[in-house]
């Protein structure tokens, strides 16, 4: 690849959290020493240019205690309506009895994890928080969001992977979700 000077700023996101700018022509002409450094264990190039944020909240109804949403397609259709190409969708689901998953969308293996989420946190056990405490308990053990690659324009799921929201609530409810999608277009 040959190394081209422009004056666009070129950012690199780290996992640690650091945000650095620099220009192309420091950035493109890496040599050994960059990738001895720490922390960067995962950089990508982003030209600013293109780069946008998307956010969108989608609304929907669960039938109660440990119900399962598929938001897959959701997921797609609103980075299919961004526009983006490269980057990633965040979903985040604010609630405090409500969590999302990524798992295979099977009738026997839901039966399995609603069984499991049971066994965790039991409904009739002796608790002091007062009639759903089980419901958060069984939240605080999974994360309210999932962060997922977005590679030509598709969200890229694992073979079997769906992103489902898991109603850990005792009664139905109507619940939201945050969907951001951050990239290029």
């Amino acid at each position: 690849m040959a190394n081209t000077t422009t004056n666009t700023i070129v950012t690199r996101f780290f996992i640690s959290g650091r945000i650095q700018k620099h220009r192309p022509t420091q950035f493109l002409g890496l040599h050994a020493s960059f990738f001895n450094k720490k922390p960067p264990l995962i950089w990508c190039e982003l030209s600013m240019s293109n780069f946008r944020v998307i956010n969108k909240t989608h609304r929907f109804k669960t039938r109660g205690e440990i119900d399962f949403v598929d938001l897959s397609d959701k997921i797609q259709e609103e980075v299919n309506r961004s526009g983006i190409q490269n980057g990633i969708v965040h979903v985040f689901a604010p609630h405090a009895t409500g969590i999302l998953v990524l798992t295979e969308n099977d009738p026997a293996l839901l039966e399995d994890i609603k069984g499991f989420l049971e066994d965790l946190a039991a409904k009739h056990a002796n608790y002091a928080h007062p009639s759903n405490a089980h419901s958060h308990l069984r939240s605080l053990l999974f994360p309210p969001d999932k962060t997922l690659p977005i590679v030509n324009g598709r969200v890229e799921f694992g073979t079997w992977q769906s992103l489902l929201f898991v109603e850990t609530d005792v009664y139905p409810r109507e619940r939201t979700i945050i969907i951001q999608v951050i990239g290029e277009s």
